[in-house]
């Protein structure tokens, strides 16, 4: 869905709306993943909890989606480009099909 998205706004060349209430809870976001990872990890190397190691990188990757996002709003505020968007969402590919792989095959983070 999201490849048939960017390729849909980067044809019609469709700029999005943005809004600084959006850049603000999308900065909120990044920020509070970032901490969230790193406490999680934290704890999780304290007491060798798995589970807990794993949501830690859940937690990284959500900040790292977050950053792309943020940086496209920014991006989209100072100058109104219509593939802005487009180069965004291809970026979250590669990390979405990495996390949508190992799901599939039932593989732990790498950290457990």
């Amino acid at each position: 869905m999201v490849v048939v998205l960017a390729i849909l706004m980067a044809r019609l060349k469709i700029v999005s709306d943005r809004s600084f209430l959006g850049i603000g809870i999308t900065l909120g976001v990044l920020i509070v993943m970032l901490i969230l990872a790193f406490l999680k990890r934290l704890c999780a190397n304290r007491t060798s909890n798995h589970a807990l190691a794993a949501d830690a990188v859940q937690s990284a990757t959500c900040a790292y989606l977050a950053a792309i996002a943020l940086l496209s709003l920014v991006l989209q505020t100072i100058h109104a480009a219509w593939w802005i968007d487009s180069v965004a969402a291809f970026c979250l590919i590669p990390i979405l099909l990495i996390e949508a792989r190992r799901a599939w095959r039932g593989e732990a983070c790498g950290c457990c």
